[in-house]
Protein backbone atom coordinates (compact mmCIF):
# COMPACT_ATOMS: atom_id res chain seq x y z
CA UNK A 1 0.00 0.00 0.00
CA UNK A 2 3.12 1.92 0.89
CA UNK A 3 4.47 1.63 -2.42
CA UNK A 4 1.05 2.43 -4.37
CA UNK A 5 1.27 5.87 -2.40
CA UNK A 6 4.20 6.45 -3.41
CA UNK A 7 3.49 5.31 -7.33
CA UNK A 8 0.72 7.72 -7.25
CA UNK A 9 2.49 10.68 -5.29
CA UNK A 10 5.43 10.49 -7.55
CA UNK A 11 4.45 12.16 -10.76
CA UNK A 12 2.62 15.27 -8.79
CA UNK A 13 5.84 15.68 -6.88
CA UNK A 14 7.54 15.57 -10.07
CA UNK A 15 5.32 18.40 -11.04
CA UNK A 16 5.80 20.10 -8.31
CA UNK A 17 9.56 20.59 -8.13
CA UNK A 18 9.30 21.33 -12.52
CA UNK A 19 6.95 23.82 -11.36
CA UNK A 20 8.53 25.41 -8.85
CA UNK A 21 11.74 25.90 -11.56
CA UNK A 22 9.67 26.76 -13.76
CA UNK A 23 9.22 29.98 -11.79
CA UNK A 24 13.24 30.28 -11.17
CA UNK A 25 14.60 29.26 -13.93
CA UNK A 26 14.68 29.97 -17.76
CA UNK A 27 12.90 28.10 -20.27
CA UNK A 28 15.45 25.95 -21.51
CA UNK A 29 15.88 24.15 -18.15
CA UNK A 30 12.62 23.92 -17.59
CA UNK A 31 12.53 22.07 -21.14
CA UNK A 32 15.39 20.03 -20.37
CA UNK A 33 13.62 18.64 -17.41
CA UNK A 34 10.09 17.75 -19.46
CA UNK A 35 11.86 16.57 -22.33
CA UNK A 36 14.05 13.85 -19.55
CA UNK A 37 10.61 12.63 -18.45
CA UNK A 38 8.28 12.83 -21.01
CA UNK A 39 8.32 9.15 -21.71
CA UNK A 40 7.56 8.23 -18.14
CA UNK A 41 5.04 11.24 -17.41
CA UNK A 42 3.55 12.17 -19.88
CA UNK A 43 0.65 14.00 -18.00
CA UNK A 44 3.11 15.89 -16.03
CA UNK A 45 5.04 17.12 -19.03
CA UNK A 46 1.55 18.98 -20.56
CA UNK A 47 0.87 19.87 -17.62
CA UNK A 48 4.05 21.82 -17.12
CA UNK A 49 4.08 22.60 -21.08
CA UNK A 50 0.65 25.34 -19.59
CA UNK A 51 2.71 27.19 -17.52
CA UNK A 52 5.22 27.87 -19.34
CA UNK A 53 4.78 31.85 -21.31
CA UNK A 54 3.33 31.56 -24.77
CA UNK A 55 5.72 29.35 -27.36
CA UNK A 56 5.25 32.70 -29.40
CA UNK A 57 7.77 34.47 -27.27
CA UNK A 58 10.36 31.35 -27.08
CA UNK A 59 13.60 31.33 -28.94
CA UNK A 60 14.23 29.69 -32.40
CA UNK A 61 15.84 26.75 -30.36
CA UNK A 62 13.51 26.19 -27.17
CA UNK A 63 10.44 26.80 -29.65
CA UNK A 64 11.73 23.23 -31.74
CA UNK A 65 12.09 22.10 -28.40
CA UNK A 66 8.77 22.62 -27.12
CA UNK A 67 7.05 21.44 -30.30
CA UNK A 68 8.96 18.10 -29.70
CA UNK A 69 7.86 17.54 -26.09
CA UNK A 70 4.53 18.23 -26.85
CA UNK A 71 4.05 15.75 -29.49
CA UNK A 72 5.71 13.00 -27.87
CA UNK A 73 3.54 13.61 -24.99
CA UNK A 74 0.65 13.52 -27.08
CA UNK A 75 2.01 10.58 -28.90
CA UNK A 76 2.71 8.78 -25.55
CA UNK A 77 -0.94 9.02 -24.21
CA UNK A 78 -2.62 7.77 -27.93
CA UNK A 79 -3.80 12.00 -28.15
CA UNK A 80 -4.04 12.90 -31.52
CA UNK A 81 -1.29 15.19 -32.90
CA UNK A 82 -3.84 16.30 -35.45
CA UNK A 83 -3.33 20.14 -33.85
CA UNK A 84 0.40 19.85 -33.26
CA UNK A 85 2.10 21.76 -36.40
CA UNK A 86 4.68 23.04 -34.15
CA UNK A 87 6.46 19.73 -34.66
CA UNK A 88 7.09 20.06 -38.45
CA UNK A 89 9.13 22.97 -37.37
CA UNK A 90 10.65 20.95 -34.87
CA UNK A 91 12.17 18.56 -37.39
CA UNK A 92 13.32 21.06 -39.64
CA UNK A 93 15.14 23.12 -37.25
CA UNK A 94 16.37 19.75 -35.56
CA UNK A 95 17.34 18.41 -39.02
CA UNK A 96 19.44 21.72 -39.79
CA UNK A 97 21.53 21.27 -36.45
CA UNK A 98 21.46 17.18 -37.51
CA UNK A 99 20.74 16.52 -34.39
CA UNK A 100 20.40 12.77 -34.31
CA UNK A 101 19.65 12.00 -30.55
CA UNK A 102 16.29 13.74 -31.67
CA UNK A 103 15.48 13.32 -35.84
CA UNK A 104 14.02 9.02 -35.32
CA UNK A 105 11.25 10.66 -33.34
CA UNK A 106 10.52 13.45 -35.08
CA UNK A 107 10.47 11.85 -38.22
CA UNK A 108 7.90 9.01 -36.51
CA UNK A 109 5.97 12.22 -35.10
CA UNK A 110 5.64 14.56 -38.34
CA UNK A 111 4.72 11.57 -40.35
CA UNK A 112 1.96 10.78 -38.01
CA UNK A 113 1.05 14.47 -37.81
CA UNK A 114 1.00 14.31 -41.63
CA UNK A 115 -1.21 11.11 -41.71
CA UNK A 116 -3.80 11.97 -39.52
CA UNK A 117 -4.32 15.39 -41.14
CA UNK A 118 -4.80 13.23 -44.32
CA UNK A 119 -1.37 14.89 -46.17
CA UNK A 120 -0.70 11.54 -47.35
CA UNK A 121 1.98 12.91 -49.52
CA UNK A 122 4.13 14.33 -46.54
CA UNK A 123 3.75 11.44 -44.23
CA UNK A 124 5.38 8.84 -46.91
CA UNK A 125 7.87 11.37 -47.57
CA UNK A 126 8.78 11.96 -44.65
CA UNK A 127 9.26 8.52 -43.71
CA UNK A 128 11.55 7.89 -46.69
CA UNK A 129 13.70 11.01 -45.78
CA UNK A 130 14.08 9.22 -42.56
CA UNK A 131 14.63 5.87 -44.07
CA UNK A 132 17.40 7.73 -46.17
CA UNK A 133 18.48 9.36 -42.92
CA UNK A 134 19.05 6.17 -41.20
CA UNK A 135 20.81 4.39 -44.07
CA UNK A 136 23.27 7.32 -44.43
CA UNK A 137 24.15 6.55 -40.50
CA UNK A 138 23.88 2.80 -41.41
CA UNK A 139 21.32 2.15 -38.44
CA UNK A 140 19.76 0.00 -39.41
CA UNK A 141 17.37 -0.73 -36.97
CA UNK A 142 16.03 2.71 -37.31
CA UNK A 143 15.45 1.89 -41.37
CA UNK A 144 13.62 -1.17 -40.58
CA UNK A 145 11.51 0.47 -38.22
CA UNK A 146 10.70 3.06 -41.08
CA UNK A 147 10.01 0.48 -43.14
CA UNK A 148 7.79 -1.18 -40.94
CA UNK A 149 5.85 2.09 -40.12
CA UNK A 150 5.05 3.18 -43.88
CA UNK A 151 3.99 -0.23 -44.31
CA UNK A 152 1.33 -0.04 -41.61
CA UNK A 153 0.08 3.28 -43.12
CA UNK A 154 -0.13 2.22 -46.47
CA UNK A 155 -2.15 -0.98 -45.05
CA UNK A 156 -4.33 1.23 -43.40
CA UNK A 157 -5.39 2.47 -46.98
CA UNK A 158 -4.95 -0.48 -49.28
CA UNK A 159 -5.10 -4.06 -46.81
CA UNK A 160 -3.48 -5.51 -50.21
CA UNK A 161 -0.85 -2.60 -51.31
CA UNK A 162 2.05 -4.54 -53.11
CA UNK A 163 4.09 -1.51 -51.86
CA UNK A 164 3.53 -2.30 -47.91
CA UNK A 165 4.68 -6.08 -48.84
CA UNK A 166 7.45 -4.36 -50.29
CA UNK A 167 8.14 -2.21 -47.49
CA UNK A 168 7.42 -5.17 -44.79
CA UNK A 169 10.39 -6.86 -47.17
CA UNK A 170 12.44 -4.23 -47.07
CA UNK A 171 11.95 -3.89 -43.17
CA UNK A 172 13.13 -7.58 -42.59
CA UNK A 173 16.17 -7.15 -44.63
CA UNK A 174 17.19 -4.73 -42.31
CA UNK A 175 16.47 -5.87 -39.04
CA UNK A 176 14.49 -9.55 -38.15
CA UNK A 177 11.69 -8.81 -35.79
CA UNK A 178 8.10 -10.65 -35.63
CA UNK A 179 5.72 -7.81 -36.39
CA UNK A 180 6.87 -7.50 -39.79
CA UNK A 181 6.59 -11.33 -40.41
CA UNK A 182 3.02 -11.46 -38.41
CA UNK A 183 1.86 -8.74 -41.27
CA UNK A 184 3.39 -10.40 -44.06
CA UNK A 185 1.29 -13.44 -43.28
CA UNK A 186 -2.02 -12.03 -42.28
CA UNK A 187 -1.69 -10.09 -45.51
CA UNK A 188 0.24 -11.40 -47.95
CA UNK A 189 0.63 -15.40 -47.22
CA UNK A 190 -0.33 -17.82 -49.49
CA UNK A 191 -1.78 -21.29 -47.49
CA UNK A 192 2.22 -22.90 -48.26
CA UNK A 193 3.68 -19.61 -46.40
CA UNK A 194 1.17 -18.18 -44.15
CA UNK A 195 2.12 -20.98 -41.81
CA UNK A 196 6.47 -20.11 -41.66
CA UNK A 197 5.40 -16.18 -41.51
CA UNK A 198 2.91 -16.92 -38.41
CA UNK A 199 5.65 -19.13 -36.53
CA UNK A 200 8.37 -16.58 -37.53
CA UNK A 201 6.70 -13.92 -35.84
CA UNK A 202 5.54 -16.16 -32.84
CA UNK A 203 8.91 -17.52 -32.76
CA UNK A 204 10.98 -14.26 -32.21
CA UNK A 205 8.02 -12.70 -29.37
CA UNK A 206 8.35 -15.85 -27.40
CA UNK A 207 12.31 -15.34 -27.65
CA UNK A 208 12.51 -11.63 -26.98
CA UNK A 209 9.63 -12.96 -24.05
CA UNK A 210 6.93 -10.42 -25.67
CA UNK A 211 4.33 -12.14 -24.19
CA UNK A 212 1.05 -9.76 -25.06
CA UNK A 213 2.30 -10.28 -28.97
CA UNK A 214 3.13 -13.86 -28.51
CA UNK A 215 -0.67 -14.32 -27.32
CA UNK A 216 -1.76 -12.14 -29.96
CA UNK A 217 0.16 -13.80 -32.88
CA UNK A 218 -0.77 -17.28 -31.57
CA UNK A 219 -4.77 -16.43 -31.25
CA UNK A 220 -4.95 -15.26 -35.11
CA UNK A 221 -2.74 -17.71 -36.31
CA UNK A 222 -5.44 -20.15 -34.67
CA UNK A 223 -8.10 -18.62 -36.35
CA UNK A 224 -6.30 -19.22 -39.78
CA UNK A 225 -5.69 -22.39 -38.87
CA UNK A 226 -8.87 -22.94 -38.39
CA UNK A 227 -10.20 -21.98 -41.59
CA UNK A 228 -7.58 -24.35 -43.32
CA UNK A 229 -9.37 -26.73 -40.74
CA UNK A 230 -6.40 -27.61 -39.01
CA UNK A 231 -8.33 -27.55 -36.08
CA UNK A 232 -5.83 -29.82 -34.10
CA UNK A 233 -2.97 -27.49 -34.89
CA UNK A 234 -4.82 -24.26 -34.02
CA UNK A 235 -6.04 -25.75 -30.46
CA UNK A 236 -2.32 -26.40 -29.69
CA UNK A 237 -1.31 -22.61 -30.32
CA UNK A 238 -4.75 -21.39 -28.32
CA UNK A 239 -3.23 -23.99 -25.47
CA UNK A 240 -0.28 -22.01 -25.61
CA UNK A 241 -1.44 -18.91 -25.73
CA UNK A 242 -3.73 -19.89 -22.40
CA UNK A 243 -0.10 -20.97 -20.61
CA UNK A 244 0.85 -17.43 -21.44
CA UNK A 245 -1.88 -15.51 -20.59
CA UNK A 246 -4.63 -17.68 -18.47
CA UNK A 247 -7.53 -15.46 -18.11
CA UNK A 248 -7.15 -14.03 -21.47
CA UNK A 249 -10.97 -14.01 -22.71
CA UNK A 250 -10.28 -13.99 -26.44
CA UNK A 251 -8.34 -17.22 -26.41
CA UNK A 252 -11.40 -18.82 -24.47
CA UNK A 253 -13.40 -18.02 -27.05
CA UNK A 254 -11.70 -18.45 -30.35
CA UNK A 255 -11.31 -21.99 -28.49
CA UNK A 256 -15.07 -22.05 -28.77
CA UNK A 257 -15.17 -21.08 -32.06
CA UNK A 258 -12.40 -23.88 -33.05
CA UNK A 259 -14.48 -26.84 -31.48
CA UNK A 260 -17.94 -25.08 -32.42
CA UNK A 261 -16.27 -25.37 -36.44
CA UNK A 262 -14.62 -28.67 -35.43
CA UNK A 263 -18.14 -29.98 -34.61
CA UNK A 264 -16.96 -30.95 -31.24
CA UNK A 265 -20.31 -29.14 -29.81
CA UNK A 266 -19.24 -30.28 -26.22
CA UNK A 267 -16.08 -28.71 -25.72
CA UNK A 268 -17.22 -25.46 -27.73
CA UNK A 269 -20.15 -25.46 -25.14
CA UNK A 270 -17.18 -25.86 -21.92
CA UNK A 271 -15.51 -22.94 -22.92
CA UNK A 272 -18.37 -20.89 -23.77
CA UNK A 273 -20.34 -21.21 -20.32
CA UNK A 274 -16.57 -20.03 -19.39
CA UNK A 275 -17.29 -16.69 -21.28
CA UNK A 276 -20.88 -16.54 -20.42
CA UNK A 277 -19.96 -14.67 -16.84
CA UNK A 278 -18.38 -12.28 -18.73
CA UNK A 279 -20.67 -11.64 -21.53
CA UNK A 280 -19.95 -8.14 -21.06
CA UNK A 281 -16.58 -7.33 -20.53
CA UNK A 282 -16.33 -9.46 -23.87
CA UNK A 283 -18.01 -6.91 -25.95
CA UNK A 284 -16.19 -3.79 -24.34
CA UNK A 285 -12.59 -5.52 -24.41
CA UNK A 286 -13.85 -5.32 -28.47
CA UNK A 287 -14.68 -9.00 -29.23
CA UNK A 288 -17.41 -10.12 -31.54
CA UNK A 289 -19.78 -13.02 -30.67
CA UNK A 290 -21.35 -15.19 -33.62
CA UNK A 291 -24.66 -15.39 -33.96
CA UNK A 292 -24.66 -19.35 -33.56
CA UNK A 293 -22.26 -18.31 -30.04
CA UNK A 294 -24.98 -16.47 -28.81
CA UNK A 295 -27.40 -18.67 -29.37
CA UNK A 296 -25.37 -21.43 -27.27
CA UNK A 297 -24.64 -18.88 -24.32
CA UNK A 298 -28.34 -17.81 -24.21
CA UNK A 299 -29.15 -22.00 -24.32
CA UNK A 300 -27.70 -22.32 -21.02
Amino acid sequence: IVFMKQAYFLPIFIFMVLLYSCNKNNHKEILNNAEDIVNQYPDSVLNLLQEIVSSRFLKEKELAQYGLIKSQAHYNKNQSLIEDTLVVFSLNYYTLQNDTSRLPALYRLVSDYYYENKDYTNAFNVLDEGIQWAKERKDSSIVAQFYLRKAVKLLDRDISSQEAKQNLQNSLRYKEDASPYYLLGGWFADNDSVRYFFQKSIDIALQRKDTANAVHYLRNFAGVLGEQEAYNEAIENLQLALRLSPSDIGIILEKSYIYLHSGQTDSAQYYLNKTQDQFGLIEKQGYYLSISAKNMIAME
